[in-house]
């Protein structure tokens, strides 16, 4: 379980890095040009990421904290991607929240990985399955951002 957990690590850890790569060359202007049908532009992707990575901490901590708690599903509404400073400033932040996720996750023995909770859609999970689904999350956005920056509207190159 161990060497699971340290794959699990290496690749949360990579997601800063792997997100400032497909955001190279992504323009204040152009980052806010909604390119996709659903209306979602990169500091949208970029919000939602934040968003959810704070939801996903305090998920974390409840699960460690409580026994089998009920977590409800995580859909920030688009409606709350307000967020007006520079995509990098947006990137930093979510950079600076991994690590705290990180760091969480490190400080804990492997006891609290073997806790579970009751997922609204998923019905029982492990710590480590929902750790499983941030990287899952993280991939499905990185492929959002990837379609995005590589579309045809100027500046998105």
């Amino acid at each position: 379980m161990m060497g699971k957990r340290i794959v699990l690590l290496q690749v949360l850890t990579a997601m800063p890095g792997e997100l400032a790569t497909v955001l190279a060359g992504v323009d204040k202007s152009s980052s806010r040009i909604q390119a996709e049908a659903n209306g979602w532009s990169v500091a949208d992707v970029v919000q939602h990421l934040l968003l959810v990575e704070e939801r996903f901490q305090e998920r974390l901590q409840r699960v460690v904290a409580e026994e089998r708690p009920f977590l409800p599903t995580i859909h920030p509404s688009p409606s709350e991607h307000t967020r007006t400073e520079p995509l990098a400033d947006l990137v930093a932040e979510f950079t600076q929240l991994r690590e705290q996720t990180i760091a969480y996750l490190t400080s804990l023995k492997a006891k609290s990985w073997e806790k579970t909770a009751v997922h609204e859609t998923e019905g029982p999970v492990t710590f480590h399955f929902l750790v499983q689904m941030i990287i899952d999350h993280d991939s499905d956005h990185l492929n959002q951002l990837q379609t995005l920056t590589q579309s045809p509207i100027p500046n998105l190159q």
